[in-house]
């Protein structure tokens, strides 16, 4: 089936919605759009993006099955998919999409690093540290992977070199509370009171600088 211009006029008013955060309203626009064109593949991923962002996690895992039924090798579904799997606690397969999409890009270090997570979130530690390392390789520059692959040595206990990639972060992005936070962790394991503490410190001044949430 052809894509209509009309279908495509719906998407599009379905992603102006989703700019403006108005997720529901842009769920709208995609049924029409797919409506008119019942394999518009973009459709159902956009409208999976938006039931994920409104919590409702099983339409959106229908819509990129949809999606990868119509297109078996599309990168960002897997992905997608992976993300909806992982915030349901449901790491094997938010695993198995991670890899799925690796195999399809396997020279993106971010799909390293979401699969780094999901293996963090399940315990595996010697997983997760090799998909960091894997990412950094890939982007040797990204304090934020610095940032993950020391959360992993840390839960290994690891603490040397939990310390050298945390130190790397704070380096680079001295005010990304999270890392403080961990490396506190660190040292209060190690015994390092004082350090630990300083740390908290950091944190605190940190989080008193941020907005209040409205």
């Amino acid at each position: 089936m052809s894509l209509s211009p009309e279908a495509f006029h719906y998407r599009e008013l379905g992603d102006d919605c989703f700019r403006a955060e108005d997720y529901a309203g842009a769920v709208s626009h995609y049924d029409r759009a797919i409506e008119i064109s019942s394999d518009y593949v973009l459709a159902y991923e956009n409208r999976g993006l938006a039931y994920y962002l409104l919590q409702k996690y099983d339409q959106a895992i229908a819509e990129y099955d949809t999606c990868l039924r119509l297109s078996p090798n599309r990168t960002s579904v897997y992905w997608r998919r992976g993300l909806v799997h992982g915030r349901c606690r449901r790491y094997d397969e938010a695993i198995a999409d991670y890899s799925m999409a690796i195999d399809l890009e396997p020279t993106e270090p971010w799909l390293y690093h979401v699969r780094g997570k999901a293996h963090y979130s399940k315990g595996d530690y010697p997983s997760a540290i090799a998909d960091y390392c894997r990412s950094l390789q890939l982007d040797p520059h990204n304090p934020f992977l610095y940032h993950g692959r020391g959360r992993a040595y840390a839960a290994a206990h690891d603490y040397d070199r939990a310390l050298s990639d945390l130190n790397k972060t704070i380096e680079s992005a001295p005010e990304f509370i999270l890392s403080y936070r961990e490396r506190a962790r660190v040292y209060a394991a190690l015994g390092m009171t004082a350090l630990a503490e300083a740390d908290n410190e950091i944190v605190r001044q940190l989080k008193s600088k941020q907005p209040e949430r409205k």
